[in-house]
């Protein structure tokens, strides 16, 4: 049986340390699964915003984290991406969205993802119109595939064991996200803040973001 993961605050967003992980805080603990909720707000122009990451566990959709998306003339000395937080500010990891402007369309982009240190993590980039693929060197660290622009899709490790689902939710302008025990839970959806500014093409709702 797996329990719901509620986090009410930052100190029990705190799970499993495992220093191979990109965010040990947010490793999903032993026998639970974390249920959240991301807005469908991050898409392929240049932004300023702060996504919220809401707990599906309570009624009251606790935010358990934030990531904030710094591009043009709000980015910061690690230039364009996105950061993952918590709410108090404390950088967590971060994506960056450069390569996504410097490749203007003419090849596949590469995000860079990073520790809060600064060290470089991982790189994500899709392999085909239906898959992007996380990899850390030659390792591939996880595979995200589906139908993106809809937020239909799966995530699996290196072994293929499926690590996190995603759907279209129920609630309007949201989408929702299931990961399993013993996975990154920040390094999941960090992956899929990348793939929405790639994938997801502005709307008239989304000028001036």
């Amino acid at each position: 049986m797996s329990a719901s993961w509620l986090a009410s605050d930052a100190s029990m967003l705190r799970g499993a340390c495992l220093a191979s992980t990109l965010c040990p805080q947010l490793v999903v603990p032993e026998d639970c699964t974390l249920q959240c909720a991301l807005p469908r707000i991050v898409c392929h122009r240049r932004q300023s915003l702060i996504v919220s990451i809401n707990s599906l566990a309570s009624p009251s959709e606790t935010v358990l984290l934030q990531a904030r998306v710094a591009e043009g003339d709000s980015a910061g000395p690690s230039g364009p991406g996105i950061h993952l937080e918590l709410l108090g500010g404390e950088e967590l990891a971060f994506l960056s969205t450069e390569d996504v402007w410097a490749s203007r369309g003419a090849r596949q982009p590469e995000l860079g993802v990073a520790r809060a240190s600064g060290a470089a993590y991982a790189t994500i980039r899709r392999t085909d119109p239906s898959t992007y693929v996380m990899a850390r060197g030659a390792a591939a660290l996880m595979v995200f595939s589906g139908r993106f622009s809809r937020h239909e899709l799966q995530v699996s490790c290196a072994s293929g064991q499926t690590v996190a689902r995603v759907s279209p939710g129920g609630t309007e302008g949201m989408y929702e996200v299931t990961v399993y025990t013993n996975t990154d839970a920040g390094l999941i959806i960090l992956g899929l803040l990348g793939i929405d500014k790639l994938e997801v093409e502005p709307t008239l709702g989304s000028i001036g973001k």
